[in-house]
């Protein structure tokens, strides 16, 4: 099973999952997509499904993420824009291989070849041939959602807050002493 989970927008790229998707199909790989999400572009994806029966679309899930990411085995995140990758944080969480975007978002999250495979935003052929590769080979599927659940825990709340409160710290610091 491969996961998409997203709005229904052209910049989380959907359009281009779908296209990698047939052609993984194309080449006589079993695998299944789950489309977690909606939006107004339903219909066109729907469409571009062209009735697929292995492209199931589910709707929008506001509790139960964590299941989908459970049995799913790979998170595909073909996002062409984004700001920060939580969604990636929330596979890494589940132990669950990424195969994304090379964005500057994601950059901050994850690293090519240590909890994803990273491709070029929009490049259908380098998503289907890392989704292939990862529906392939359960041993690099499995080490990378060894490696993303570990970086998953630097994110925990204790070390996010940690971190925050040190920054306050410095800048109450800084501006006492600029006062003075």
């Amino acid at each position: 099973v491969i996961l998409f989970l997203g709005r229904f927008d052209p910049r989380n790229g959907l359009s281009t999952l779908i296209e990698a998707f047939k052609r993984i199909k194309a080449r006589g790989q079993n695998a299944q997509l789950i489309v977690v999400g909606d939006g107004p572009l339903r219909s066109l994806y729907r469409r571009q499904a062209g009735g697929d029966r292995d492209i199931v679309f589910v709707g929008p899930v506001l509790h139960g993420r964590p299941a989908y990411y459970a049995h799913s085995a790979i998170y595909a995140c073909p996002t062409t824009k984004a700001s920060f990758g939580i969604t990636l944080l929330e596979a890494m969480a589940s132990e669950v291989p990424i195969v994304c975007s090379d964005i500057l978002g994601f950059r901050d999250v994850v690293q090519h070849g240590r909890e994803a495979l990273m491709v070029p935003r929009g490049d259908a052929d380098a998503l289907a041939n890392a989704l292939a590769r990862l529906l392939d080979d359960v041993t690099v599927r499995n080490r990378l959602g060894r490696v993303g659940r570990q970086r998953a825990l630097e994110y925990d709340w204790r070390h996010v807050t940690s971190a925050v409160l040190e920054v306050y710290g410095e800048v109450l610091l800084a501006s006492t002493v600029a006062a003075r």
